[in-house]
């Protein structure tokens, strides 16, 4: 077998976006938020992990996840009223409350209970 041959056998399967971000949303579904461990989840280093993201999204990792943590709130803000919300920033990988509703008002500009409340349809 000529070197060039063997060569090619050997490469790495291409990188495919859709497949790293549903990996990454299932991961995220399962309570997996941190950089860090979701790299290593995924069996690639931060470095490769934080350009994944960012040519796949246009945003930081730390942005995008966000971003996500946000989606995920706001879906259980509106649609698990009974839910208190100190358990869905725990359901969003916050481990305080304040950290979450300063998060929530950073990135909606109104904290989780009003916008609840704003959402909320009125029978």
């Amino acid at each position: 077998m000529s070197d060039k041959k063997q060569h090619n056998q050997s490469r790495r399967p291409a990188f495919d976006a859709e497949v790293f971000i549903r990996h990454l949303h299932l991961l995220m579904d399962e309570g997996q938020y941190g950089v860090e461990n979701l790299a290593l989840t995924l069996n690639m280093s931060v470095q490769t992990f934080r350009r994944r993201i960012r040519s796949v999204t246009g945003l930081s990792p730390l942005a995008y996840l966000t971003s996500r943590r946000m989606e995920k709130a706001v879906a259980l803000l509106t649609d698990a009223r009974q839910i208190p919300v100190s358990v869905i920033a725990a359901h969003c990988g916050f481990s305080e409350c304040s950290s979450f509703t300063h998060a929530f008002r950073r990135f909606y500009g109104i904290s989780p209970a009003q916008y609840r409340e704003k959402h909320t349809i009125k029978a």
